[in-house]
């Protein structure tokens, strides 16, 4: 609801979301253009709207399902991994602590808007475990990952499993 406020009327609901979910091409050529410098405007923004025709994609975007949240996280959470890797590489002390907090912020979020891609936090520990700073900034990832992962550990208290009651109703 804090994310989009119009849940009160259906349709002004799935235009925001489709609104929101055109986040995704935008930072996908951010994404694109970060790690491919070399690669021209026209060829990064051909490769980012790619991702509109995909039949699965435009009817998450419009059905307001959640999946487009995840994948808006993922790609800042790229993005952020990418920062983290270019203030070590400048040496910046203390600019690595905050890109490290928004990884870890962006990626466990995530979970939150799509329980499936619960492996990406992990995975993203795992990048910063293998990166070469100092054993203070990992426990700080750490450290970051469990503090955003204690309101899932108490949703799956409530729930009494991973998923919602609802979803094992369903099923």
């Amino acid at each position: 609801i804090l994310l989009n406020p119009f849940i009160d009327n259906p349709e002004n609901f799935r235009l925001s979301n489709l609104f929101i979910s055109l986040a995704v091409p935008v930072l996908l050529f951010f994404s694109i253009k970060q790690n491919y410098k070399y690669l021209s405007y026209d060829l990064v923004i051909l490769y980012s709207l790619i991702i509109t025709l995909s039949p699965y994609f435009r009817t998450t975007s419009y059905w307001s399902l959640g999946e487009n949240y995840g994948i808006i996280f993922l790609l800042l959470s790229y993005i952020f991994y990418q920062k983290v890797e270019k203030n070590l590489k400048n040496n910046t002390g203390y600019q690595i602590y905050i890109s490290i907090f928004f990884l870890c912020f962006s990626s466990s979020l995530i979970v939150y808007f799509d329980q499936k891609l619960v492996f990406i936090p992990f995975l993203i520990l795992y990048l910063i475990s293998c990166l070469k700073i100092t054993l203070s900034q990992k426990f700080c990832a750490l450290l970051f990952f469990f503090i955003f992962a204690l309101p899932y550990f108490y949703l799956m208290y409530l729930w009494e499993g991973i998923i919602p009651p609802s979803a094992i109703e369903g099923r």
